[in-house]
């Protein structure tokens, strides 16, 4: 039997490591199992697992990285992301290895989800400016995300997923009304070509980082647009990480501008006791045709149905006296 699925739905969560301060396994307790049981890819960030870990769901392939460094006077691992792709789909899906850690890319295979190009799926994290870990590394994670969008955006478009650190403000992550003629010095790539975009975002996060700005310029080099504050399940651009310093907006959804007419939604989860960042998730539309295999036929012995009795109106009387007795 074949079954048509219509939509991708994707869960990203910077779940503030994967265990407890008492050593529970938040995969593991109920709320969350719940949650991520809903979705066809979940996006886990900042596990701090260690590489033998077990996180393992039954129904899910996974795909995992964790850091390699770790400060001689830390207590913990940090960094680590997971993903977690439902094994109904996983055949259609192809892990490509990222120069970074803290990213996975995944590749949709076009024939298998009805797309009109394979579609780029990118599970990232960017750690802070401020981060120890930004300081001792030669490799910036933002030159690498740009450097692999690039490549992939040859191929097919791009859909970027996780907690960016980035705070965009109301910056416009387009180019407005580029279909007109542009003065001669405006500052945009030679190769760039309008895409008559211009859907407006709320944030109510206002704040701009050097994070941000590089977002929102990538963006506008790549064709990309943020879902955030400009999606249906998201229209205010709510905030995504609540902590002591403050309340911000750095867990991003965002998607080539040629696939926003695809997406169905993009939603920023309400906040939890499991972390300081609120789950966001998102769905696109797809046409994926699936075989199910119908439950095996048992070899049971049928009865014939009891004899039926006919009521004849002449022998009432009859019944009823015998009844009486």
């Amino acid at each position: 039997m074949m079954t048509t699925k219509t939509n991708l739905n994707i869960l990203s969560w910077n779940i503030e490591g994967l265990f407890t301060r008492d050593g529970t396994n938040k995969l593991r307790t109920n709320e969350i199992l719940n949650t991520v049981h809903k979705f066809d890819i979940v996006f886990i960030s900042e596990t701090w697992q260690d590489s033998d870990d077990n996180t393992d769901l039954i129904g899910f392939k996974q795909f995992s990285s964790t850091r390699r460094f770790r400060h001689r006077n830390a207590k913990r691992n940090s960094g680590g992301i997971i993903v977690l792709v439902k094994n109904s789909i996983s055949k259609g899906i192809l892990k490509h290895k990222s120069a970074s850690e803290d990213i996975i890319w995944l590749e949709l295979d076009k024939h298998f989800f009805g797309l009109t190009r394979p579609l780029f799926l990118c599970c990232a994290y960017i750690v802070p400016r401020n981060s120890s870990i930004y300081e001792w590394r030669d490799l910036d994670s933002n030159d690498i995300l740009e450097t692999e969008i690039m490549k992939y955006s040859q191929f097919g478009n791009i859909m970027i997923c996780g907690d960016l650190n980035a705070r965009t403000g109301n910056l416009l992550d387009y180019i407005p009304d580029d279909n007109q003629t542009l003065p001669d010095n405006f500052p945009i790539p030679t190769s760039y070509g309008p895409d008559n975009f211009n859907v407006h975002r709320n944030n109510r996060d206002s704040q701009c980082n050097e994070w941000g700005k590089n977002i929102i310029d990538l963006c506008i080099s790549s064709k990309l647009c943020i879902l955030n504050g400009r999606t249906i399940g998201d229209i205010t651009g709510k905030y995504t990480c609540y902590k002591t310093s403050g309340v911000s907006s750095v867990d991003l959804g965002i998607i080539s501008k040629d696939m926003y007419k695809d997406v169905l939604y993009f939603r920023v989860h309400d906040f939890t006791i499991w972390s300081d960042h609120s789950p966001i998730s998102m769905a696109i539309k797809v046409n994926n045709r699936s075989r199910v295999n119908r439950p095996s036929q048992t070899n049971c012995k049928l009865y014939d149905p009891p004899p039926k009795y006919l009521w004849e109106p002449d022998r009432r009387d009859a019944f009823v006296r015998e009844i009486s007795k």
